[in-house]
């Protein structure tokens, strides 16, 4: 059986804890305006632990390798990264929401996975490096 209440749950307490995640990050960026917003980055984080919790609900009847899953979507991640910089010019704020955009993704798929800590930890500490690069090198 693919559905259970149990399992519902941990899925609504995934896509609110990586909602959370996307907003701590997006935070350091907010004060001025950068092409990663809070809402792509919720998307993009929310999209990621989506799929990664249908590749691990459906990978006993309908995927082999879900892993699969997570490799095509950080492809589908990076694609978008490297339009986002080509049409940029590579200029550092533009790196830097490239790297927050790559994180989220990455997060999404952890926690999606049920690697909560580690995603949690991961945004933290990205956090703090955001809003230190913002005041000390951006600047």
């Amino acid at each position: 059986m693919i559905f259970s209440i149990d399992a519902f749950l941990l899925n609504i307490v995934k896509v609110v804890v990586v909602t959370l995640c996307a907003i701590l990050l997006a935070i350091p960026r907010s004060d001025s305006y950068k092409p990663a917003s809070v809402t792509s980055l919720i998307l993009i984080g929310v999209g990621a632990c989506l799929f990664m919790v249908a590749a691990l609900t459906l990978s006993p009847l309908l995927i082999s390798k879900p892993d699969q899953i997570a490799v095509n979507v950080m492809l589908g991640i990076t694609v978008l990264c490297l339009v986002i910089v080509l049409k940029n010019k590579a200029e550092l704020h533009v790196l830097t929401t490239v790297a927050s955009i790559w994180i989220m993704g990455a997060v999404g798929l952890a926690i999606g996975v049920g690697l909560f800590l580690e995603g949690i930890l991961i945004v933290i500490v990205f956090h703090f490096f955001l809003e230190w690069w913002t005041k000390h090198l951006v600047e």
